[in-house]
């Protein structure tokens, strides 16, 4: 069982000495698909744009599984971000992941008067591939070589979430 917490930086300073390195489940430009401590951190609080985020963790160990970040909707449009972190070398149960992501997600729809949400992925990120499918987002696109990653060009994945599918 997950559950979930608004994340702010005194919630992850605390689970912050139990972190391994995250896989990251969304590339920007030329990002490591793993992230360490303090990727993580510049992540969620220093990075330009910072996004309303949600942590997620196991119930039973009090330690995270993963992270929910949504980014704020764009300017003009009525369209938001999501990415999902998840820690290496944990079992994750996906549909229960998914489960305490939707609410979230949902009420991110409502808040904002989104049309969709969209999230892209390397397709090697299994995790996050069947979390994000759980969650009822659809595969959209397959992009071909797409990002440039460990010295050569890899495949990833174009997911969206549409608020009339929620």
């Amino acid at each position: 069982m997950y559950s979930s917490l608004k994340a702010t930086k005194s919630i992850v300073d605390n689970h912050i000495k139990d972190l391994s390195p995250f896989k990251f489940s969304y590339f920007l430009g030329q990002s490591s698909t793993y992230l360490s401590v303090e990727d993580v951190q510049y992540f969620m609080f220093e990075a330009k744009k910072t996004p309303e985020s949600s942590v997620i963790y196991e119930n039973l160990t009090k330690s995270m599984a993963g992270l929910l970040l949504i980014y704020p909707k764009r300017p003009d449009y009525r369209d938001a971000s999501l990415v999902i972190l998840t820690k290496n070398g944990i079992d994750i149960d996906h549909n229960e992941f998914a489960r305490t992501a939707k609410p979230i997600i949902a009420a991110k729809f409502s808040k904002e008067n989104l049309f969709c949400m969209r999230s892209n992925i390397l397709t090697s990120e299994t995790d996050q591939i069947k979390i994000l499918e759980a969650i009822g987002f659809e595969k959209e696109v397959h992009m071909k070589e797409h990002v440039y990653y460990d010295l050569k060009y890899v495949d990833a994945f174009a997911y969206t979430l549409f608020g009339k599918n929620l």
